[in-house]
């Protein structure tokens, strides 16, 4: 919880000097003192994008094998041939 309120801390003082002063040597400044935030920003996000990308290939797994044991049928393509049963 402290590190959340120190970051959030951080984040709004980098906003207010970027607004305060829109230089280059502002945002040089800042790359250089709080590139350690931008490192921990990046090592928090790099866990949920990793969950998210191995729930959605486990997930597209899954249903290629669903569809290869059972022969089921996309929806797509049930949806069609009910269609075009009804047409004729």
């Amino acid at each position: 919880m402290v590190f959340l309120a120190m970051f959030i801390a951080t984040v709004a003082l980098i906003v207010v000097i970027l607004i305060w002063d829109h230089s280059l040597l502002a945002g040089l400044f800042l790359g250089i003192a709080f590139w350690t935030w931008v490192l921990a920003a990046i090592v928090l996000a790099f866990g949920p994008v990793t969950l998210a990308w191995r729930l959605r290939r486990t997930r597209a797994r899954r249903n290629a094998l669903l569809h290869a044991e059972w022969v089921v049928e996309d929806e797509a393509t049930s949806a069609a041939s009910r269609r075009d049963s009804r047409e004729s």
